[in-house]
């Protein structure tokens, strides 16, 4: 588990290395702009949503609006946003979580072919 100074470099590198503060609307890149919102939220360091956005090159309501997007993406169970934290959870150190399990229980959650497209995509590209 990664301490909370070190986590919050850890952070700021993946923003650098992914490019999360350019203007790109790409989904994969949004997800995980939502989903570091959330993480630097929950950290004793937090001081405002301002603060969240100028490391993301946005406002505060940019963030507000991840932050209420990130609920409603885990109340969904979406498997593409699933899987970004998945892979965010594995940079940032918090996982703990069999690969062959999240693995079953996505091909479970799948409703129709686009679920199992975006499955095999994951798997195929390494994210899973």
């Amino acid at each position: 588990m990664i301490t909370e100074p070190n986590k919050l470099d850890t952070i700021k590198n993946i923003i650098e290395l992914n490019e999360l503060d350019s203007k790109s609307r790409k989904r994969d890149k949004v997800y995980k702009r939502f989903y570091l919102y959330n993480e630097l939220r929950s950290m004793p360091e937090f001081k405002s949503l301002e603060w969240i956005g100028d490391m993301f090159n946005r406002d505060h309501s940019s963030v507000v609006h991840g932050l209420s997007t990130h609920d409603i993406l885990i109340e969904m169970k979406d498997v593409m946003y699933k899987g970004i934290i998945f892979e965010m959870n594995q940079l940032l150190g918090n996982t703990t979580i069999d690969k062959n399990k999240v693995l079953r229980d996505r091909i479970r959650n799948c409703k129709n072919l686009y679920d199992y497209k975006t499955v095999k995509h994951l798997v195929t590209s390494g994210q899973l």
